[in-house]
């Protein structure tokens, strides 16, 4: 029971069933049984950071950045607390270094990415997408980041072609849908998307983005009410890009 290895499986199990609060509990176990883990403590920070607390990431973070400083994956993990904060600057700063240690971890550039999209530099997130899907153009991540750059740019055809080759993001395909005027497709792919958003909340999803999505539907479709109020869900599941969001 004092292994913090085991907590911290049990914490990854939490996280692919996104039981993001138990995640938590098993993560806090992990680092007390091993303090000075960078691995422990980059996990809890960022399992903090998932349900927007931030100021209890922080500190995590940054001992683990002091442990490992050649580890991309803490660096690029303060980068995204300083997002977060909206220090800008600093987060930047942060989540390029994290991109500079390990070009091909798909983290790194998940967040970069959605960071300068944010900021409403929409090239320089189409650049950073292309750099990575040069260095993994088999992976289905890489298409993804591609897409939702392209999507943001408002280039509709190619960030189709992307998230068709990514798996497939139905809300944002159906989004896609909607702008190019096909909308009773879009009115399909919403009502499937919501359906199964609302299926995963029932089974205890505690993502925010989860919640994002829903509102993201019911605004596209015009119901400011509802979108009002899963705009809220988002927020109180730990959502706290407002620059993203309100782009």
């Amino acid at each position: 029971p004092e292994l913090p290895e085991g907590y911290k499986a049990l914490a990854a199990v939490y996280y692919r069933k996104r039981w993001l609060r138990k995640c938590v509990e098993a993560g806090e176990k992990a680092v007390k049984a091993n303090h000075n883990s960078a691995l422990a403590l980059t996990s809890l920070g960022f399992y903090y950071g998932e349900i927007g607390e931030f100021e209890k990431a922080f500190p995590l973070i940054k001992k683990a950045v002091i442990l490992s400083p050649a580890w991309a994956w803490p660096c690029s993990q303060m980068g995204y607390i300083y997002y977060g904060l909206d220090d800008l600057t600093r987060a930047e700063e942060w989540l390029k270094k994290g991109v500079e240690l390990q070009p091909t971890l798909d983290y790194a550039t998940n967040v970069l990415s959605h960071f300068y999209l944010a900021c409403g530099e929409f090239q320089k997130a189409v650049q950073q997408t292309q750099k990575f899907l040069s260095l993994s153009p088999n992976a289905l991540l890489a298409f993804w980041y591609a897409a939702r750059a392209e999507l943001f740019s408002g280039n509709y055809e190619k960030a189709q072609e992307y998230y068709q080759k990514s798996g497939g993001r139905p809300v944002e395909l159906g989004y896609i849908c909607w702008k190019t005027g096909k909308k009773d497709e879009a009115r399909k792919i919403f009502k499937e998307s919501l359906d199964r958003l609302q299926k995963q909340i029932e089974q205890g999803d505690e993502y925010y983005d989860t919640r994002y999505y829903m509102a993201s539907i019911y605004a596209i479709q015009g119901n400011k009410e509802e979108a009002l109020k899963w705009l809220q869900k988002t927020v109180d599941a730990g959502g706290r890009y407002y620059r993203y969001i309100l782009r």
